[in-house]
């Protein structure tokens, strides 16, 4: 497979909004999770959520040094991030490797193409799906839906189809 010849494009740095976060952290079982890797921690908005919820968190990117294509931590139990979209393919592979599970905001459309087809196919890869789009413009109409594509987090089905509700305050989820 060749994964390596995809140019970064302004879509890897859309930050991952608080609204996204919850509604990840709404719907997976946290009990379990001691130690997480956000392992393309841009401004550290996935990091700062988890460590609110007293969760231990191991922050990297490539701007600090520690590529997640090329490097590994030893102490995670999970790794929960919003990778570059140009490269979703390589950290999804690298996540497959490693072994252990993990949750990626990623574009809907990721379930498409041959080369992630043969990705997932063994995998038994579950996306959690929201009803609603995340705003990663802040121009509140962003143009593609996203969804956390999941490893090993035992989550009901391989589509989990989950509805978010907003409130004026606080982003919930039913």
């Amino acid at each position: 497979m060749k994964l390596d010849n995809v140019k970064p494009t302004k879509y890897d740095n859309l930050y991952t909004q608080e609204e996204a976060i919850k509604f990840l952290c709404d719907n997976i079982d946290l009990s379990k999770i001691k130690r997480v890797w956000e392992c393309a921690s841009g401004t550290n908005r996935i990091s700062n959520y988890l460590y609110k919820l007293g969760i231990k968190v191991t922050s990297t990117d490539i701007e600090s040094g520690m590529d997640f294509l090329d490097h590994d931590i030893e102490d995670y139990d999970i790794t929960i991030t919003n990778p570059p979209y140009s490269k979703k393919n390589q950290f999804l592979k690298r996540a497959f490797e490693l072994g252990k599970p993990f949750a990626m905001l990623l574009p809907l459309t990721t379930l498409e193409s041959a080369i992630r087809n043969e990705l997932f196919r063994d995998k038994n890869i579950q996306v959690l799906i929201p009803n609603k789009r995340f705003d990663f413009t802040g121009k509140k109409n962003c143009w593609f839906a996203t969804a956390w594509f999941c490893w090993k987090l035992n989550l009901p089905k391989q589509l989990n189809f989950r509805k978010v509700k907003v409130t004026k305050d606080k982003v919930t989820n039913d």
